[in-house]
């Protein structure tokens, strides 16, 4: 499959995107710092190790929720569609199905990168974009795997500069954002192709 984007105009996308909606971005920032705080304190009510840990346990789905509807919400930006942040909170649904997803991914690049860390790389390039997938178009896992694989089939070494690109550009974390919306660039465009 031919690239369908370069590297400058998924940057350039990203932070023009993120400074046209700037605002938005510091409100979520600031629901994100409420979340932690609020359930950072219900941490410090863990009086045993089985309380501390069912807290834990409720923290990480509580974000894994919150960052599902944040992806939607880059999602919507690059389909022009009026951002929200109720969004953030609409998609618990996927939730379930996103947690195996990820469960499954992380070890299939983590053996990989047992084997000499190339295949790890090579794996997490190849179904990196499963976790879009399954939140723009709402598909199973398999589907989801199968969709990244389309999609990234002969781009490798154009994601992987574009994601060290991206690691460089969020040292300064104010500029996450821009970084994020890069890649949901590259793979909105990659997605118009397969389809």
């Amino acid at each position: 499959m031919k690239k369908n984007f370069t590297i400058g105009e998924a940057i350039g996308w990203g932070f023009r995107t993120f400074f046209d909606n700037i605002g938005l971005f510091l409100a979520i920032l600031v629901v994100y710092f409420c979340i932690i705080l609020g359930l950072g304190f219900l941490k410090l009510l863990g009086t045993s190790k089985l309380v501390t840990t069912l807290i834990s346990i409720i923290v990480y789905l509580v974000l894994a929720g919150f960052y599902i509807g944040y992806t939607k919400l880059r999602l919507d930006l690059y389909e022009g569609k009026k951002p929200s942040v109720d969004v953030l909170f609409g998609s618990y649904r996927l939730l379930p199905r996103i947690v195996l997803a990820s469960i499954v991914f992380g070890l299939m690049v983590g053996i990989g990168f047992l084997l000499l860390i190339i295949p790890g790389i090579y794996l997490a390039l190849r179904y990196g974009f499963f976790y879009y997938a399954m939140v723009d178009k709402n598909v199973n896992i398999q589907e989801s795997f199968d969709q990244s694989t389309k999609l990234t089939k002969g781009i490798k070494f154009e994601l992987l500069t574009l994601y060290i690109v991206c690691g460089i550009i969020s040292i300064i974390p104010i500029f996450m954002p821009a970084a994020g919306l890069a890649i949901v660039y590259a793979y909105k465009k990659q997605q118009a192709i397969v389809e």
